[in-house]
């Protein structure tokens, strides 16, 4: 009778000590059943998209394998290992203020990138009447969703292009457009305005977010990469994808000051931007969870029951954002989930298995080669480029990335990519905002001399690569290639 008690303690000893190990094997155990069952049920199955399939869920589960351990240590209430470089802080005064410094930065490489557009269209298609005409000509495509956009700031659902097809698109920044329209008289302007004002508050919402990881180095190397990567030519369109990523930054920034009501709000609103948003709530859930561990263990549950209130709050306001939408559905459909219906009706999205994104891809790739260059250069090559350098670049910072954005990550990737097996992947990208933070991981070294030098190269090197993808993206855009 006395031993039972021992054996317990001996047991949950064991456990504690291979929780890792569980969680990491039952992960990958379900991994495996999918891919089982995937390869199983799908028709027409081949070689390639089998491998490359096999490829992306291997990587995937690779790299939430490899970020189990500081998870869990960071779920019973352990404070997490900051890798920042802290030498390099000094007593020395600086001319300009680090944020000031990373959105004069975004400015400028927003600057140069409309230039660089003007001037590619102009050696194209020649001049358009006048400087504004080329301007429009460039950023204004017809097969983007911007005119439905602008459809819906002047009409809001009612358009032409047919309420059920215009409900797939969040009504946020068409109603800023609409808002800021009784200004400037124009969608245009008004469109082009909102997105250099978001992606300017951006910036510095990354660097304040990537500074406690990544010090103020390589804080502003995460700014640099973020209008750097080939999709941030969207950034400047007349599209959501700015005002996405600075509500998504946002919210991040707040949950991980422990502003909890904050951040749901964020989240709300991203979630009216773009419905991807709603996907902040893993890094919610986890930084919320990992909050009130850390906070009953050192205060006790009752001197903790205001900041489990605050948190609930957080979590409720949370979803207010897609909750409004489902009643805008309604509204306009008759049906909560009328945006799924649209959505396939208006870019051919439909809900399908994840693993059928790279299947899908390869193949469209293999197919068009020789035969279709446009949609090779302009779909299907930065498609799969961008899907499995993201997964490889996750896969290199997974031990070191702050785990809610490891959870962050996976959730998205696997939620976007089972949209549908033709999506943009570099557009869907642009919406994750630590994507560049991970590359500027990816690039950090010790901070000493030595460590210095090669965090340098890697920048370099990183930065080369994006800005030629960025280059060669920007090309495709403005000659009307379907990189969409």
């Amino acid at each position: 009778m006395g031993s039972a008690p021992k054996k317990q303690n001996r047991f949950l000893v064991f456990v504690k000590e291979h929780l890792a190990e569980a969680v990491t094997g039952a992960f990958l155990l379900v991994c495996l059943a999918l891919f089982s069952l995937w390869g199983f049920t799908k028709k027409g199955l081949d070689i390639k998209g089998t491998v490359a399939s096999a490829v992306m869920l291997l990587l995937l589960a690779v790299s939430f394998a490899l970020s189990v351990p500081k998870m869990l240590r960071l779920f019973k209430g352990s404070p997490e290992v900051i890798l920042a470089a802290m030498g390099e802080r000094s007593t020395r005064r600086r001319s300009i203020h680090p944020v000031v410094s990373v959105v004069l930065l975004s400015l400028l490489l927003r600057l140069i990138l409309f230039l660089a557009a003007y001037l590619i269209s102009i050696l194209a298609e020649g001049y358009q009447g006048t400087v504004l005409n080329t301007f429009k000509s460039i950023w204004l495509k017809a097969d983007t969703d911007a005119n439905r956009y602008f459809e819906i700031a002047d009409e809001l659902y009612r358009g032409a292009g047919g309420a059920s097809a215009n409900i797939a698109l969040a009504p946020l920044f068409p109603m800023a457009i609409r808002a800021l329209s009784l200004l400037t008289r124009s969608d245009f302007a008004s469109a082009i305005m909102i997105n250099t004002v978001c992606s300017a508050a951006s910036s510095a919402v990354i660097y304040l977010l990537a500074l406690p990881d990544l010090g103020r180095r390589s804080a502003k190397v995460a700014v640099l990469f973020t209008f750097l990567m080939p999709a941030a030519i969207f950034y400047a369109a007349p599209l959501p994808e700015a005002m996405l990523l600075l509500l998504c930054s946002s919210a991040l920034l707040a949950m991980r000051r422990e502003k909890f009501i904050i951040s749901g709000i964020m989240i709300s609103l991203a979630s009216l931007t773009e419905l991807s948003g709603i996907l902040l709530a893993v890094p919610f859930a986890a930084e919320a969870a990992a909050y009130l561990v850390r906070t009953i263990r050192s205060k006790g549950f009752k001197q903790s029951v205001n900041r489990l209130v605050f948190v609930a709050a957080g979590t409720v306001l949370s979803a207010v954002g897609f909750m409004l939408f489902l009643g805008l559905n309604r509204y306009v459909t008759g049906e909560w989930f009328g945006f799924i219906a649209a959505a396939k009706t208006l870019k051919g999205l439909e809900p399908t298995v994840f693993l059928n994104a790279a299947d899908s891809q390869i193949n469209g790739l293999v197919s068009a080669f020789g035969k279709n260059n446009a949609a090779f250069f302009g779909l299907w090559l930065p498609n799969i480029v961008h899907l499995f350098g993201a997964l490889v670049v996750f896969v290199t910072v997974a031990r070191t990335m702050h785990s809610p954005y490891s959870l962050y990550f996976t959730a998205y990737f696997v939620v976007m990519a089972s949209i549908s097996p033709l999506l943009s992947v570099p557009r869907y990208l642009a919406g994750l905002v630590i994507l560049p933070f991970a590359l500027a991981l990816l690039c950090l070294s010790r901070d000493d001399g030595e460590g210095i030098i090669r965090a340098r190269a890697k920048t370099l090197v990183v930065s080369t690569v994006l800005v030629v993808g960025q280059v060669f993206y920007l090309i495709m855009y403005v000659l009307g290639y379907d990189i969409y």
